[in-house]
């Protein structure tokens, strides 16, 4: 027996077997990658689907409560349709799959069923699909994928009680100061009127709870004799002693953040009585304390030529209550008078105030625009495409077109000077609310002015254009008082800018009937003032 041909012979196999196990390493790692990347895959197409069924119903509960909130206010069908299919746009989603049921309490018996219990509730349902597109499952077959999501939402009915007494605890007076409160009324006397009901068809129950604002804990502390009566002494030119009778009036209040009321004051001194309007403004944090600053530096230089016009007299600042105490401006506002008033002369009395305004150095410095604002860009794009594609040309016209405007003056701003904050009186106008004055070019006022007057007017259905010649007596009358002037470019460059960066968003937080028309009215506007901004002339 030959040994050594059998040791040939077994090495020969063990060569070959190494030989033939050679590469199984990079298929194994080839076939892990490919199981990993299928995981990765589906993980994130995982996760997009997940993501898209909780933005999906996030917006069918906006749109529901949306819908529930037209229906308590006696809307028909295709309004709380509506009102779904705009909420889903704004979040994105197509209104063409929205679908909105209500009971309809005229079928025998009530349809649909689960909408329509016993005793009868204002129910609506809001349903809506969305198609879900993967990233990495379109490889194996599977591109897409149908979501729905539902939610239901009620609008609820307001309970409230209503206290009738005859007894004289609960007639005399009015403590409260609610507005149209009949007084005293004594039913067991002939010569007495049944006031009725509708007295009080001016009163706002969010307002029962005023002035015990959590978040003004100093609000009830303003509306004391003691908070008045430190107005009084801390205003030496009032010359008052003591408060005989007072009353107030809320004229706003924004729970959270501040009132405005309105003081009716009769003072005894030396002489006879003395009647007086006063304003108190209180606000949650300390920025009155500015404005009440603001305020003095103008009444101490405004100029001694300002005849057509008034700022509000600042009285005293109270720093323990955050109180701003001002005289009350005689006349209702240009809102209360229009249309019947010559809006014209009004607007030249409140132009010649703009240039005595921009003559006086009262103003802060800050607020200085370095960037074109523009909110709401994103939710508009999404909810109406062509509207966001015109919206973002016009921003990007405006920046390129903002380095060819003239320097411009850095003058003394109201901030947010509008026909809104005038009242108008026999040939006289008063200027009031001082909290946003600062330093910057005038173009940003007289552009604010027209901006603001535009979203009223779309906002209260009138024609902008009705507006073209009052405002042209406005910007005729401007140059004629002013110290500076450029001319119209650099005005309608901030009214364009305004209508777009600080309107937009206005329009889409409180939405009203027919957006997409009013953002288009106001986009419209814009691109009008731009072409006016390429063909007007410096000064």
């Amino acid at each position: 027996m030959n040994i050594f041909s059998v040791g040939r012979t077994a090495k020969y196999s063990r060569v070959r077997g190494r030989q033939t196990e050679r590469g199984q390493a990079m298929l194994i790692v080839a076939a892990a990658i490919i199981a990993l990347i299928a995981f990765i895959g589906l993980m994130v197409d995982s996760g997009i689907l997940f993501i898209s069924n909780g933005h999906l119903r996030r917006a069918v509960d906006a749109a529901a409560l949306s819908a529930a909130t037209q229906l308590r206010e006696g809307a028909n069908p295709a309004d709380l349709a509506k009102a779904a299919k705009e909420f889903m746009a704004l979040n994105g989603v197509s209104p063409d799959t929205v679908t909105v049921e209500t009971c309809n309490y005229t079928l025998v018996p009530p349809q649909p069923a689960d909408l329509c219990p016993q005793p009868p509730r204002k129910f609506v349902r809001v349903t809506a699909e969305q198609t879900v597109r993967f990233a990495f499952l379109p490889i194996i077959g599977f591109g897409t994928f149908p979501i729905s999501a539902g939610a239901t939402s009620e609008a609820a009915s307001v309970d409230a009680v209503i206290v009738i007494d005859t007894s004289e605890s609960m007639c005399a007076g009015n403590p409260a100061g609610i507005p149209n409160c009949p007084g005293i009324y004594n039913p067991n006397d002939p010569a007495d009127q049944d006031p009725g009901l509708e007295v009080y068809t001016g009163c706002n129950l969010t307002k029962l709870a005023f002035p015990n604002d959590p978040q003004l804990p100093d609000l009830a502390r303003c509306l004391t004799r003691e908070a008045l009566q430190d107005c009084l002494r801390n205003a030496p030119h009032l010359e008052a002693t003591e408060a005989e009778e007072f009353s107030w009036t809320p004229l706003s209040y924004h729970p959270g953040r501040g009132c405005t009321l309105r003081f009716t004051v009769r003072t005894s001194r030396a002489g006879p009585p003395r009647e007086l309007d006063l304003i108190a403004k209180t606000h949650k944090g300390n920025r009155l304390a500015k404005t009440f600053g603001t305020m003095e530096r103008l009444w101490l230089n405004r100029p001694p030529c300002s005849e057509t016009w008034s700022p509000a007299r600042p009285l005293f600042y109270d720093e323990d209550r955050r109180l701003l105490w001002q005289e009350s401006l005689p006349g209702p506002g240009f809102w209360d008078l229009y249309p019947k008033l010559d809006v014209a002369s009004a607007f030249r009395r409140m132009a010649r105030a703009a240039a005595d305004l921009h003559r006086c150095e009262f103003a802060p410095m800050g607020r200085r625009l370095e960037s074109l604002r523009d909110e709401g860009a994103d939710v508009l794009a999404r909810a109406y495409p062509e509207l966001g594609r015109r919206h973002a040309r016009i921003l990007r016209d405006l920046e390129r077109l903002r380095g060819s405007l003239p320097r411009a003056p850095v003058v003394s701003l109201h901030g947010d000077f509008h026909p809104g904050q005038f009242r108008i009186g026999d040939g006289r106008v008063g200027l009031l609310d001082f909290d946003r004055a600062h330093r910057g070019d005038p173009a940003s006022d007289l552009g604010r002015f027209a901006s603001h007057l535009f979203l009223n007017a779309l906002r209260q259905e009138i024609e902008p254009e009705t507006f073209r010649a009052p405002l042209e007596a406005f910007y005729d009358e401007y140059p004629r008082h002013a110290a500076a002037w450029n001319g119209m470019r650099p005005v309608c460059w901030h009214v364009a800018t305004q209508l777009v960066g600080r309107r937009i968003h206005k329009l889409l937080d409180h939405l009203s009937d027919r957006p997409y028309e009013k953002i288009d009215g106001i986009l419209a506007l814009a691109e009008v003032h731009l072409e006016q901004l390429g063909s007007a002339k410096s000064g």
